[in-house]
This record gives structure tokens, sequence and C-alpha cells, in this order.
């Protein structure tokens, strides 16, 4: 084995590690000692690949997101096309953000907090984050495509324009999610649910 691919085996394993403890014990309860240890390797050697538990925060939570994209692949079926379409849609989305359901609000906030701070120090984390909003809204560009090829959305229909605001419609209850404390995870998704059944219309559906 290679001196590269060692080295992105103890990346991996290293974001491995701080995945599992950041969702378990949460973010300020984790240390890079724990991490290092969980991986089998120095304090010194994880600073090698990570500046800080903050950069490591952030690029755990791009790798997930990364992960899910790679084995996102939704057919639709003969019974699907006696679904509503917003429906469809819905649980597209649901699909993608399942896995984070069950995280804290705190672990959220967390997440936030550092990943603004970041931003500033090291703009290239910013650039993949956008980045990986880009390809979200290209998935559900393509799928919104192909219930066009399927004949339940109109050809007229615009899946570009309603992707950016289903994103934007997401982000918006996000938000509300975390600075609102009486919401709950189910609130998020009837708010997403009720925005994307808006969106996609009768005029946007071929019944």
């Amino acid at each position: 084995m290679g001196r590269e691919e060692k080295k992105q085996l103890t990346k991996e394993r290293i974001l491995h590690e701080a995945r599992d403890l950041f969702f378990t014990k949460g973010y300020e309860a984790t240390t890079t000692e724990e991490v290092a240890k969980k991986a089998d390797i120095g304090i010194g050697t994880l600073f090698n690949y990570f500046e800080s538990k903050a950069e490591l925060l952030v690029e755990v939570f791009a790798e997930e997101f990364v992960d899910d994209m790679d084995v996102m692949d939704y057919k639709i079926t003969e019974s699907d096309h006696e679904r509503e379409v917003s429906d469809l849609v819905y649980h597209y989305i649901y699909r993608r953000v399942e896995r984070y359901t069950h995280f804290s609000k705190t672990l959220f906030r967390d997440m936030m907090g550092i990943a603004v701070h970041a931003f500033q120090s090291k703009p290239e984390i910013l650039k993949k984050f956008v980045g990986l909003d880009f390809m979200l809204v290209d998935e559900l560009i393509v799928f919104m495509n192909h219930l066009k090829d399927e004949e339940m959305l109109c050809q007229s229909f615009d899946s570009n324009q309603a992707a950016e605001i289903i994103y934007s419609s997401l982000g918006f209850e996000f938000l509300m999610y975390l600075y609102q404390e009486e919401l709950t995870m189910e609130d998020f998704l009837s708010g997403i649910r009720r925005k994307i059944e808006f969106i996609l219309g009768e005029k946007a559906t071929i019944r």
C-alpha cells in the first residue's frame, strides 16, 4: 500500500471515529484526544489532518452528506403513479434528511456556529458547503425532471425554479426549528411537507 493510500485510510478512520463520538456524546463532550485514541493514532497525527476539533466536525457533516448523495437512487414504480407528486417529492427529500432527524438541536447549533467561524478562517470550507448545496438542488432537479418524463408533472413545469424554492423553504424551516425551542422535528418535517404541497399545486401536476 502506497503512502497516499495510507494517508487516505487514516483520514477516513479519524472521520469515522469522530462521527461516532460527536453523534453519541455531543460536540462539547468529545475531545480530540478521544478521537485520536479511538483512531489508534497520536494526537499530533490527528492535527496533521485537521487543524481543530471544529474543522473535524464540519468535515464529518460534509462527508455524511456526500455519502448520502452516493447511495440515493429513487426509481418511480407503478404504484407511485397513484400517489400525489408532492408526496413523492417530500419522501424523496425525507430520505435525504432522515439520518439527521435523530440529532439534537444542540449538535446542529454547534455545527452552525463552528461552520461560520471556519468559513471565515478557511474559505475553502465554505466553497465545499456551497458545492454540497448545489449538489442537492441539482439532484432534486433531476428527480422532478424524471417525474416530467413519467408525465406526472406538466411539461411546462420549471424544475429548476421549483428545486431552488423547495431548497430555500427547507433552509427556512430548519432555522425555525433550530432557534424556536418549542418546535419539534415533527414540526420541521410538517412545515416542509406543507410548502412542497403549496409549490407543487394543481397547476403543476397532471391528474
